[in-house]
């Protein structure tokens, strides 16, 4: 399937449960690269589940992010 782009951090609240892939501007917690569920938006920051551990993401940070369709 397609990737959907996500530009706007309204749009993240519609695919809570979905997959994300997500590149940042500059690291965080010693990475630049997450890809996990999207769990959720608290403020301006992005959750990200990855494996067992949350990341919350500053929507300033993000440089990309896709909902990673299910083929």
């Amino acid at each position: 399937g397609l990737d959907r782009p996500l530009f706007k951090l309204s749009q993240y609240g519609e695919f809570v449960g979905e997959q994300l892939r997500v590149r940042l501007r500059s690291s965080f917690e010693g990475r630049r690269k997450f890809l996990g569920l999207l769990a959720g938006v608290e403020g301006d920051e992005v959750v990200v589940a990855v494996d067992e551990h949350e990341y919350l993401l500053p929507f300033d940070l993000i440089d990309k992010a896709n909902i990673v369709s299910r083929s």
